[in-house]
């Protein structure tokens, strides 16, 4: 699966800021001063493909059931999903017009991927780093 937009609808300090990923790149490095939103934001794709956790520390400029993240991803395939994610339990994954899309939308393009494993293997953060250099 592939990333080619991230749209922070509202979430944390996020309101109406889209991310466009170029489809060709092998690499994308999201980089930028400190407290510009680059932990935020990799958060915010965890969210967006797994679901908003019960309790979430994004929720302090919008309220909790207005926060709202965007997407547009590509499979291997060339499958393609245009969709939005709420906060909540159930029907969270949304179409353009906030009409509730399949809860499972997203298996075929996750491949079976779980929330744990995605946060590992493709969101490097200093945290991640700190601790990686302590377990050496």
């Amino acid at each position: 699966m592939r990333l080619l937009r991230l749209d922070l609808e509202k979430y944390g300090v996020f309101e109406g800021r889209s991310l466009d990923f170029r489809p060709d790149a092998k690499l994308h490095v999201v980089f930028g001063p400190n407290e510009a939103g680059k932990s935020s934001a990799l958060a915010a794709v965890s969210d967006l493909l797994f679901g908003f956790p019960e309790r979430t520390d994004f929720a302090f400029r919008h309220a909790t059931g207005n926060l709202r993240l965007g997407a547009h991803i590509v499979a291997a395939d060339g499958r393609e999903a245009t969709f939005r994610r709420r906060k909540g339990r159930a029907g969270t994954i949304l179409d353009s017009d906030d009409k509730a899309l399949p809860d499972d939308l997203l298996a075929p393009f996750l491949g079976g991927l779980s929330r744990e494993v995605f946060e590992r293997a493709f969101g490097l953060t200093t945290r991640a780093l700190r601790e990686g250099g302590e377990a050496l």
